[in-house]
């Protein structure tokens, strides 16, 4: 899916706005999302912008009549449903931090109105601002440049312009793939993230459809697999049948970018990068474009464990292998792996009935090879890599809350440099899960301690990563 933009008979030329709208949305690089426009006196610029992409157009202005009549003359020019216009009653622009794919602002922007559109703009979201009959063009590309996040440019347009392009703030973190990330740990490396004050979009289908657990935000995008219910045909019985669908949104303020129909298969073989979106449909792994939807690659029988990392994926199917992301070559395999690998800096570790082993992602050569009691004792287990540390995590034990048996859980940590062991830790584990998070300097291992007969206790205890020691304990009611 392109950018759409509007027809221009030959010979014709375009209209002032048509030109701004048509150069803003391709400086945009996208067609879909939400779009802002300040400083537009009679909504012509606002239409056009709708009229030239698929985005929710919003004009604000701070002349309250003239808000309304921006929004009778929208209501006459504008693709219904997309365009608005609102009055803004506050000092700085009334809407949530990273919200926008595209700003258009003419007029005389200076200083902390710069900065608030900065505030509000995507990552990776595009500004173009300026003014036909300005003249100060290397000002504003100096005073944009002081702004945070901002990588500004100029727009090439008679008078004052420059283009801004919002950077990602490296405090930001990403989950994608099922388990966070190459590393396998739930962990996201995302340093932003506070407890929620508000609902920040809501999308999707009304009731639950399977798509919950089933989140990989990657690129700006968040992609679900939902279920759908519809009628075969009219003369179909009074029942409904589900189609599974893999969805694609923006992951900062939810417009849906594209929906396909896809065969039922594995929900767990799911991840993503910039470009793709890597899904198990069917029998077969599928690899779609991850702006359109579209089937970029099938890479064939479907895997049980997918996580990507570089210019490979790192499939888990009757052992390991490592497939070239663009050729779908087999790099190298083990098929004496008997759990999901995890990777870090080119390195991946996998799970034998012998021990641990490293070998280089592009490869598959070893790098060290050590072997392991406690695989030995119970085959299987999860592995996880995190900071200088590569971990076996097992549950020890069958059955849930009431079920027979005595449950443990049992952590090794490895060093990530030579594979020896720096500790191994045992303990009673909670009812289900195995609940075990690494991060560079503590591991938090969670278990479940009977209080009374209504209520149970968490137990969060803190071991230092290199060390295995308790660094502290964390009781909570569940």
């Amino acid at each position: 899916m392109g950018i759409g933009l509007a027809p221009v008979l030959a010979g014709e030329p375009a209209a002032p706005t048509d030109a701004l709208a048509a150069a803003a949305v391709k400086a945009g690089g996208s067609d879909q999302g939400l779009c802002l426009v300040i400083g537009d006196a009679d909504g012509k610029l606002t239409a056009s912008l709708a009229r030239n992409s698929r985005m929710h157009v919003q004009c604000l202005t701070a002349d309250r009549e003239g808000a309304e009549k921006i929004r009778r003359a929208l209501e006459e020019s504008g693709p219904s449903g997309r365009v608005s216009a609102v009055w803004q009653r506050t000092r700085h622009l009334p809407y949530l931090d990273n919200l926008m794919n595209l700003i258009v602002a003419t007029g005389n922007l200076k200083g902390e109105t710069l900065s608030d559109v900065v505030r509000i703009l995507h990552p990776g979201g595009v500004a173009v601002v300026g003014s036909d009959t300005g003249t100060g063009a290397a000002a504003l590309l100096t005073e944009a440049g002081k702004v945070k996040f901002a990588q500004a440019e100029s727009f090439p347009r008679n008078g004052a312009w420059v283009k801004i392009r919002k950077l990602m703030d490296p405090d930001f973190g990403e989950w994608p793939s099922l388990a966070g990330g190459p590393e396998m740990t739930m962990v996201s490396a995302d340093k932003a993230l506070t407890p929620g004050k508000e609902v920040r979009w809501v999308n999707g289908p009304t009731w639950a459809t399977g798509s919950f657990g089933n989140i990989i935000m990657c690129g700006g995008r968040s992609f679900h697999k939902e279920v759908v219910y519809i009628r075969p045909d009219s003369n179909s019985p009074s029942y409904f049948q589900g189609q599974s669908m893999l969805v694609a949104r923006d992951a900062y303020n939810g417009c849906d970018l594209w929906s396909e129909k896809i065969k039922a298969g594995r929900p767990h073989v799911f991840c993503a990068d910039e470009k793709r979106v890597y899904y198990g449909e069917g029998g077969d792994l599928v690899a779609r474009d991850a702006v359109t939807g579209s089937v970029v690659t099938n890479y064939g029988p479907d895997v049980r464990s997918m996580t990507a990392l570089g210019s490979f994926l790192i499939l888990g199917k009757n052992g390991a292998s490592v497939v070239d992301k663009e050729t779908g070559q087999v790099r190298w395999s083990k098929p004496h792996c008997i759990a999901p690998p995890a990777a870090k800096d080119g390195v991946v570790y996998i799970l034998t009935s012998q021990g641990m082993e490293a070998v280089t992602l592009a490869d598959g050569k070893s790098v060290w090879k050590v072997e392991l009691a406690a695989v030995k004792e119970r085959a299987g287990g999860t592995v996880m890599c995190k900071g200088g540390n590569v971990y076996l995590v097992q549950g020890i034990g069958e059955g849930f809350s009431l079920g027979p048996g005595p449950r443990k859980l049992r952590v090794v940590a490895l060093d990530r440099g030579d594979g020896h062991v720096l500790w191994s830790d045992m303990r009673d584990r909670p009812a289900a899960g195995l609940s075990m998070l690494p991060f560079d300097d503590v591991v938090w291992i969670t278990t479940r301690v009977p209080d009374t007969q209504y209520v149970n206790v968490n137990q969060h205890t803190l071991l230092g990563a290199r060390t295995g020691k308790e660094v502290k304990v964390v009781r909570g009611t569940y």
